[in-house]
């Protein structure tokens, strides 16, 4: 190749890198965006970051009262999933007969208190709602006070303990009673 035309080649290839050093990376742009855009969805991608089951819980329950609102009760109640009392009475794996100090041990060993009749008591909501809250927790997996098993909570509240200590917040029985509600064990 001649002077001439390594000149003109040069000539022609220096403009041409001027400008590919102008126009963007694209590559790099879009790993860039990748890079900015991954936490982001992961941080969305998680249940409790969209408000999930959060609500179902306790902890939930008290993060609601501290914001001031909710969502419509008919959604908490879908959304949590727990078995209502008359569905607790309808699954047939309920011993209505079964005495209520079997497994809420603080009872008096002469408590004659069924679950059937426990569950069918509206008159005492706190009772009523902490069997079926019991249910939900030893038949169908799913304890609505997180870590802390109802049948302590129950005996706590029953033995003059007042109020449960759930840790992050502290709940009388009127409490327990509205947020068992409130999730759909009523």
């Amino acid at each position: 190749m001649s002077n001439e035309s390594r000149k003109k080649t040069d000539n022609n290839s220096a403009p041409d890198l001027e400008l590919e050093a102008k126009q963007p990376n694209k590559s790099r742009r879009s790993f860039a965006k990748a890079g900015i855009m991954a936490p982001v969805m992961i941080s969305l991608a998680n249940r409790p970051a969209w408000g999930g089951s959060v609500r179902c819980t306790v902890s939930g329950f008290d993060s609601l009262h501290a914001i001031g609102s909710g969502p419509a009760l008919a959604d908490v109640e879908a959304m949590c999933d727990y078995t209502s009392v008359s569905g607790i009475l309808g699954t047939g794996g309920v011993d209505v007969n079964q005495l209520v100090r079997t497994f809420f041990s603080c009872l008096p060993g002469s408590s004659t208190l069924t679950v059937g009749q426990a569950l069918n008591d509206s008159g005492n909501l706190f009772t009523q709602r902490m069997v079926a809250a019991h249910f939900n927790e030893t038949l169908l997996g799913k304890n609505p006070f997180g870590g802390a098993s109802t049948a302590t909570i129950y005996c706590h509240l029953i033995d003059g303990g007042g109020t449960y200590d759930f840790g992050a917040m502290i709940l009388s029985p009127l409490e327990i009673i509205n947020f068992l509600g409130y999730v759909g064990i009523k």
